[in-house]
């Protein structure tokens, strides 16, 4: 899965490439035409100090009452579990892309 999010005009920001490897994300980023102009592996810290732990604290004082929350509520708390037993088997990364302005410098 590929969520891209404007940064601003011609760089862009893509993240959570899993799926496809570095190597394929990097492949797919200048498919589309743009050039690779980092790549950032994004350390666990980041992800428990700054999102899962501050995310963690807003469930439980969610009201679940909604099943449809209840069940958003169940899936954050099972993506942090995973994340917390298997997070060294896998890495976020977030990938910053330039639209190349020259058609030609597509590959």
């Amino acid at each position: 899965m590929v969520h891209r999010h404007t940064v601003r005009r011609g760089i862009r920001v893509l993240g959570r490439g899993v799926n496809a490897g570095h190597r394929g994300q990097q492949r797919g980023g200048r498919a589309a035409g743009y050039t690779v102009v980092a790549v950032l592996p994004l350390p666990d810290s980041d992800w428990f100090d700054d999102y899962y732990t501050p995310l963690g604290a807003r469930l439980d004082v969610t009201d679940t009452s909604d099943p449809a929350m209840a069940e958003a509520v169940a899936a954050s708390r099972a993506e942090i579990e995973l994340r917390r037993r298997h997070g060294a088997d896998y890495q976020y990364t977030g990938y910053v892309l330039r639209l190349d302005e020259d058609e030609s410098l597509r590959r």
